[in-house]
């Protein structure tokens, strides 16, 4: 009755309800996040430059916002 599915990372076969929304196993999602934590801390890398270009273009769009008097 519950569904199986492969985890992203390593390819194990897992059921659904015990893998993260994104698809990893537990164990593949903390080396991601280990991985993510270290990017940040050294300023490069690939989740590094995403996370970058996202908040930029956040900033963009609030600080035109504010230029046309919205909250």
């Amino acid at each position: 009755m519950n569904k199986k599915a492969k985890c992203k990372g390593c390819g194990k076969t897992f059921e659904k309800r015990l893998l993260s929304r994104k698809g990893y196993c537990r164990i593949c999602a903390f080396e991601r996040w280990q991985e993510n934590a270290r990017q940040m801390i050294e300023k490069k890398g690939e989740y590094y430059e995403r996370w970058k270009e996202a908040h930029s273009a956040g900033l963009k769009r609030y600080l035109e916002k504010l230029k046309k008097g919205e909250k």
